[in-house]
């Protein structure tokens, strides 16, 4: 079977390989896959995105996967997402079996990521879908879990994970910004606020929840973003963008910044004007089980029950053998590219 591998910068390689024997684990077939703001900051840079053996990851590359199997206790063919924090995961040890594999340490190879015609799984990592789910529509479960993890594990949330009644600002409009605002509204939150750079951004804010959209380099969004006093400001840029202090600039007295994006290199904070306003901090990474409900489970109901156009976040499609090109316009942002999706 196909299975595409990253194997130095901007450098990814299909190569055919044989799947092990399943076991007590479970064989899937790959429908699609998308790529995530992680795997194209693992692309240009390899070294930050190390592996079980310290290395580059040979298969980093492909976790918001939708997959079909064969139930092995009914026969029946079933549709699912993967919980990718699961898939190397011992699932005995204490984080495996409380708040997330994500902190697991007896972590185990696998053969080949979601840019695959099929792979061996573990049962645990498998969230089974509504019958007619879009295969590419379920490839969002994972980043919107991403999303809805950010705002249920913040300090803002209540014991149930809702933010019922505060303000929020999303610094960014890629994916992961228009989730991040379309969780926080299903989440509670009455305003909601996103900077974009590009009007195709702004206009999927807009349908996906946001009440406001700014102009991200505009000379007054700083004072626009303060006229709304949020009270949690989510950071979803990352890279080489200077969001993190405009975050903490933005927030208001007693708030909260949270650091979702990924940034090149390390950031620094100014602590005089954070011990000024007395915020909080938060640096959300990936999903877990909150009060005994997955971030999955709030995800999939989210993305299967609500009016909201996902559909519409879904620009660019490509198949397996065409993965470098699908990675060059995901990087492209001004190609009008929000969402883009391989399916082997």
């Amino acid at each position: 079977m196909k299975a595409a591998f990253l194997r130095g910068p901007r450098q990814l390689e299909i190569e055919e390989i044989e799947l092990p024997d399943a076991g007590n684990q479970v064989e899937v077939t790959v429908l699609a896959c998308g790529i995530c703001g992680s795997d194209l900051h693992g692309w240009e840079h390899p070294e930050l995105s190390v592996g079980i053996k310290g290395g580059p990851a040979p298969g980093f590359t492909g976790h918001e996967i939708a997959v079909t199997y064969t139930d092995p206790k009914t026969g029946a063919k079933t549709l699912a997402t993967i919980e990718p924090n699961r898939l190397t995961a011992c699932g005995s040890c204490e984080a495996c079996r409380g708040r997330s594999a994500w902190f697991c340490r007896n972590r185990s190879g696998l053969e080949a990521f979601g840019y695959a015609e099929a792979m061996v799984v573990p049962p645990w990592s498998l969230f089974p879908l509504p019958a007619g789910t879009n295969p590419v529509l379920a490839t969002l479960v994972e980043p919107l879990a991403c999303a809805v993890h950010t705002i249920r594990s913040s300090h803002s949330a209540r014991n149930d994970g809702r933010i019922d009644g505060l303000s929020v600002a999303v610094l960014g409009a890629g994916v992961t910004g228009i989730l991040t605002a379309a969780a926080a509204r299903y989440l509670g939150a009455t305003e909601v606020t996103v900077t974009a750079r590009h009007p195709h951004q702004a206009d999927q804010a807009l349908q996906m929840g946001a009440n406001t959209v700014l102009e991200a380099d505009d000379d007054d969004t700083l004072a626009s973003l303060r006229e709304v006093q949020p009270h949690l400001v989510v950071e979803c840029v990352g890279g080489t963008a200077p969001t993190l202090a405009l975050a903490l600039r933005a927030v208001t007295a007693g708030g909260e910044v949270a650091a979702f994006g990924l940034f090149d290199e390390p950031q620094q904070i100014d602590t005089r004007r954070a011990s000024m306003k007395e915020l909080r901090m938060f640096f959300p990474i990936t999903y877990g089980t909150i009060d005994g409900v997955h971030d999955f489970e709030v995800a999939i109901e989210m993305l299967t029950t609500t009016d909201l156009p996902f559909g519409s976040l879904v620009t660019h499609e490509f198949p397996l053998d065409d993965i470098s090109a699908a990675f060059e316009a995901a990087a492209d942002k001004r190609s009008g590219a929000l969402r883009v999706v391989v399916k082997p």
